[in-house]
């Protein structure tokens, strides 16, 4: 099965300088776990054992799972886990069609554990520990949609790290925290298009933008309106640098970046990458209003999280 997403787990204290875990998830709902180790097999099975952490097989058959070493080097790429998160729920009616995975997040206050989006609208949390349960171990869907809706982009909060926000095939955003299975705030479709990526803004703790399936960029404020947009912007006008006009496939994706005192003014920088399907790339500066922080704007998001 073709891999789907792929996200590399923030380096720990206790990790050494060239550790490198990285978590791939493929359409079939297979969770493999990567870890960039140094050392020969035995020594690697004896410090996969130290550690705890989860591996498959033993030290006697390390080498099926290892892969990517040149002829004298000492850096092996290991499969350390495996994790299917597509079973049907035992109360679940066995459906016609097996569920595809479609989108995926670590946790980032505990990359063992993430979040996984199906096609069939479920939104379930796994670990790659087989004895872990994490809980909730799914999320429930808007509770005013007629159908389940595939969900198809995850983001968690850089400044409030248990919330996070879900988008579905139908353009809704759902924003939910990992101490409860219901959303908090369900944000209506902005247009008739599939949400495609969701990414919060690295220097406005409130602010996160919504790329749909037409290709338009669609900003949200919660300190200033919850329910819509506060701007749209769409990304046609560089259809001759590349990025297409037939609306926005797979290949489009975007990236925040912020200099907290990049201006003379004082005030934060916050660029946007965009790269289409062509290869072409652009770097946009984002105006003030959403790159400038409000006061004690981290504070108020939890205060309006706590208030949903």
């Amino acid at each position: 099965a073709p891999v789907v997403a792929l996200a590399l787990a923030p380096p720990t204290a206790a990790a050494e300088a060239e550790d490198l875990v990285a978590t791939s998830l493929d359409s079939a709902g297979r969770l493999l776990v990567w870890q960039l180790l140094e050392g020969s097999l035995t020594q690697l099975g004896e410090r996969l054992s130290e550690e705890g952490l989860p591996r498959e097989g033993d030290g006697l058959n390390l080498d099926a799972f290892a892969y990517g070493q040149t002829v004298g080097a000492r850096l092996r790429l290991v499969r350390t886990s495996a994790v299917h998160v597509c079973a049907t729920p035992v109360r679940a009616v066995a459906a016609v069609l097996p569920a595809t995975a479609l989108c995926l997040a670590l946790l980032p206050l505990d990359p063992s554990r993430c979040l996984v989006g199906l096609d069939n609208g479920r939104l379930v949390q796994v670990s790659r520990y087989a004895n872990a349960r994490p809980s909730p171990a799914e999320f429930a869907p808007p509770p005013d949609s007629s159908r389940a809706r595939a969900v198809t982009c995850l983001a968690f909060s850089p400044s409030l790290c248990s919330a996070f926000l879900a988008g579905r095939a139908d353009g809704s955003v759902s924003l939910y925290t990992l101490s409860a299975s219901l959303p908090l705030l369900v944000l209506e479709p902005p247009a008739l298009a599939p949400a495609v990526q969701l990414l919060w803004s690295p220097s406005r703790p409130c602010v996160f933008l919504l790329l749909d399936g037409d290709a338009t960029l669609h900003f949200y404020d919660l300190l200033e309106r919850r329910w819509a947009p506060t701007a749209s912007a769409p990304l046609y006008s560089h259809a001759k640098s590349g990025f297409g006009t037939a609306g926005c496939d797979a290949q489009v994706r975007l990236a925040l970046g912020a200099r907290v005192e990049a201006r003379r003014s004082g005030g934060a920088c916050c660029y946007l990458g965009v790269v289409g399907g062509g290869g072409a790339a652009a770097v946009h500066l984002l105006e003030e209003a959403q790159a400038v922080p409000r006061p004690n704007e981290a504070y108020r998001l939890h205060e309006v999280v706590d208030g949903l």
